[in-house]
């Protein structure tokens, strides 16, 4: 469930209010150091950022893009499902 701090918006004002927060990580494992390098209203803005970056830091870090709606908070019941899905399609996979 999607907690929103404003009224009720249409899809296209929601989207003309969706960011896209390009994050680095070290070696590209999110449990060590991080930082966030831009909050983007698009996408491919986002990517072009973490491409730039990643060249700039040598390949010591790897970018991950998060998309948020400005005043909503996260999902955390369709992120939890979205992870436990990640979790059994690798152990499907690691079994073969």
């Amino acid at each position: 469930m999607k907690v929103s701090v404003t009224s009720p918006q249409s899809k296209q004002e929601e989207r003309a209010r969706e960011v896209f927060v390009a994050t680095m990580y070290r070696w590209g494992d999110p449990e060590a150091h991080s930082y966030v390098i831009g909050v983007f209203s698009s996408k491919l803005q986002a990517d072009y950022a973490i491409k730039d970056e990643h060249d700039y830091r040598g390949g010591k870090y790897e970018g991950g893009i998060s998309e948020h709606v400005v005043d909503e908070m996260y999902d955390r019941d369709a992120d939890a499902e979205k992870t436990a899905a990640e979790i059994r399609s690798l152990l499907k996979e690691e079994r073969g």
